[in-house]
C-alpha cells in the first residue's frame, strides 16, 4: 500500500473500555464505552519512515560496493608503484654492490665515500617506499 492509496483510507484506533452497568429505577441498562482516534497521519507518517530508511539502506548499499572498489584498485595501484619504484633501487643498490667488488682496489677513498653514500640513499628509499606501502 502506498501513502497516495493510504490517504484515500481514514485509519482508525479504537479502545473498547468494557462493559458499564446503570442502575436506573430497577432497571439495568448496558452501556458501552468505545474511543475513536484518527491515527491515519501517524500510520502515513510511519510509512514515509519505512521508505526514507529502505532508501537509506540501499544508498549504503551502493557506498560500500563503491568503497569497495577503490580499496581494491588503491591495493593494485600499490603493488604497481610498489614494483615500479623498488625495481630501480634494487638495480642501484645491485650495480653499486658489483662496481665495488670490480673496481675495489682502483677506486680512491672519496670514491667510496661517494659510493656509500649511493648505496645509502638507495637503502634509505627502499625503506620509504616499503612504509609508504605498509601506510597504504
Amino acid at each position: 500500500m502506498n501513502i497516495a492509496e493510504t490517504r484515500k483510507k481514514i485509519i482508525l484506533e479504537y479502545d473498547f473500555a468494557g462493559k458499564i452497568f446503570a442502575e436506573e429505577e430497577e432497571e439495568e441498562e448496558e452501556v458501552m464505552v468505545v474511543s475513536l482516534k484518527d491515527i491515519t497521519e501517524q500510520k502515513l507518517a510511519e510509512e514515509e519512515l519505512v521508505q526514507h530508511r529502505d532508501r537509506l539502506e540501499e544508498l549504503v548499499k551502493e557506498r560500500t560496493s563503491q568503497l569497495q572498489f577503490a580499496n581494491k584498485e588503491l591495493e593494485s595501484f600499490s603493488y604497481s608503484v610498489s614494483h615500479d619504484l623498488k625495481a630501480p633501487v634494487r638495480h642501484i643498490l645491485g650495480f653499486s654492490d658489483i662496481f665495488e667488488q670490480e673496481f675495489l682496489s682502483m677506486i680512491p677513498q672519496k670514491g667510496h665515500d661517494l659510493l656509500n653514500k649511493i648505496k645509502y640513499s638507495a637503502n634509505k628509499m627502499e625503506r620509504l617506499i616499503d612504509d609508504l606501502l605498509n601506510f597504504s
